[in-house]
């Protein structure tokens, strides 16, 4: 697993569907400047909802599908700022309770048998995987927030007009 599962997403979605920005002369660094800017279309994203407005033009059917997919988008792009909001204070608050959960693994780990030993190694790895997460959630809030810009710019674009 890489050390930041969300940049990847980001960056594929980038120049061909939708380019996060930060908020006007705002630093590219601080989570706060993404979280009220606005994704820009990529090159990709007009044709695609020009195509989609001609689908909903010939079917009820595929407008109200549309209708509900922009409504779903937006509900999760709500979450994700949710949740982007609240990382700052859930990683510094989680990190000596996920170090005490690995420590109580490892004790576990020595103590079982053979077999359970694998599954505990899964779930060590795990929790240390989404430590090293919490570690960084000021590159994480900024992974949410330019996301969830992408998934609002592709909800808008695409909904039926």
């Amino acid at each position: 697993m890489a050390a930041d599962p969300i940049q990847p997403v980001v960056q594929s979605l980038e120049n061909t569907i939708a380019t996060p920005q930060t908020s006007s002369g705002a630093d590219p660094n601080a989570a706060s400047s993404w979280k009220s800017g606005t994704a820009t279309p990529g090159t990709v994203l007009p044709a695609i909802a020009t195509l989609m407005q001609v689908l909903y033009a010939a079917s009820g059917d595929m407008a109200s599908l549309g209708k509900s997919i922009s409504s779903a988008l937006s509900e999760v792009t709500a979450v994700i700022r949710a949740i982007a909001d609240q990382l700052p204070t859930l990683g510094a608050g989680a990190a000596d309770p996920m170090q005490q959960l690995q420590q109580a693994l490892q004790l576990a780990q020595t103590l079982s048998p053979t077999g359970p030993v694998v599954v505990l190694n899964s779930a060590g790895t795990l929790f240390g995987q989404i430590q090293q997460l919490l570690a960084d959630t000021n590159q994480g809030a900024i992974d949410l927030y330019q996301l969830a810009q992408q998934l609002d710019l592709i909800g808008s674009q695409l909904a039926p007009k």
